[in-house]
C-alpha cells in the first residue's frame, strides 16, 4: 500500500516536467490544423510567458532595498516553464468554468490564489525530487545586510510550511 502511494507521488511530481519535455519535442512538428485550438494557443503562449516570468524572476534578484511583494516568493520558488504552464492551465480552466457557470469572467484574486497554491504544490513536488530552487539563496541575493540571511531563511521556511 505504501509503495503504491510513493509511486503515485513520484508520478505526480514528474508529470509537469514530463509534460514540458513531451510538448517541446512534439510541438515543433505539428501544424496548427493538427492540434486542438487550446493546445495551439497554449503552444504559442507558453514560451513568451515563460520568458516574461524568467525576466521577472531575474528582476527580483536585482531589485535591492525594495520591500518584497506577496507574489515574489511563490514566483521565485518554481522554475519559469512550469510556472508558465501552471498559469496558463489555471487561466484556461478558470475562464471556461466561470463562463459556463456564471457567464462572466473569473475574479483575478481567485485565479491568482489558485496559481499560487499550485506553484506551492509544484515546489513541494520539486523538493521531494531534489530539483527545487534554493529560496534562501534567491532571496539573499537581494540584500547583504547582517539580518538578510535570517530573514531569507525565515521567508523560505514559511513558504515551505503547509500550515503558513
Amino acid at each position: 500500500m505504501d509503495n503504491d502511494i510513493e509511486r503515485q507521488k513520484k508520478l505526480e511530481a514528474d508529470s509537469v516536467q514530463d509534460g514540458l519535455l513531451r510538448w517541446a519535442k512534439s510541438y515543433e512538428y505539428h501544424m496548427a490544423t493538427d492540434s486542438k485550438p487550446v493546445r495551439d494557443v497554449l503552444g504559442h503562449c507558453l514560451k513568451p510567458l515563460a520568458e516574461v516570468i524568467r525576466a521577472e524572476q531575474l528582476k527580483l534578484k536585482t531589485s535591492q532595498g525594495q520591500k518584497l511583494e506577496k507574489y515574489v516568493i511563490p514566483l521565485a520558488s518554481v522554475h519559469a516553464e512550469p510556472a508558465a504552464l501552471i498559469t496558463l492551465g489555471i487561466m484556461f480552466n478558470a475562464i471556461s468554468r466561470s463562463e459556463f457557470n456564471e457567464g462572466t469572467a473569473p475574479g483575478v484574486t481567485s485565479v491568482v490564489f489558485e496559481v499560487g497554491e499550485r506553484c506551492r504544490t509544484e515546489r513541494i513536488n520539486d523538493c521531494e525530487e531534489k530539483r527545487e530552487i534554493d529560496l534562501v539563496q534567491e532571496l539573499l541575493v537581494r540584500n547583504r545586510s547582517r539580518n538578510a540571511r535570517r530573514r531569507a531563511e525565515e521567508a523560505a521556511k514559511n513558504h515551505d510550511d503547509p500550515e503558513y
